[in-house]
């Protein structure tokens, strides 16, 4: 991600496709308020920066962190 991208600005969809997760885990976030003030709205629809979005997953919990499995790739079962 470029300083450029860092501004741009995104909605649910995107913001999701950004962090690998699916549009229908973005709004079950939003919906429970799991999801960072927005940084601006455009009547009803709420955006985001793309900064704002990666911060904001690196600290959320259940995120993964240093070694841990992408969410791409998934975890082993019973390990």
């Amino acid at each position: 991600m470029t300083p450029e991208d860092d501004l741009t600005p995104l909605d649910l969809r995107a913001a999701g496709a950004l962090l690998g997760l699916t549009y229908e885990t973005m709004r079950s976030y939003s919906k429970a308020g799991m999801l960072p003030k927005p940084d601006g709205a455009m009547g009803r629809s709420r955006w985001w920066y793309a900064k704002t979005m990666t911060e904001w997953d690196a600290s959320r919990p259940g995120s993964p962190v240093g070694n841990a499995p992408s969410r791409k790739g998934g975890a082993s079962k019973g390990k």
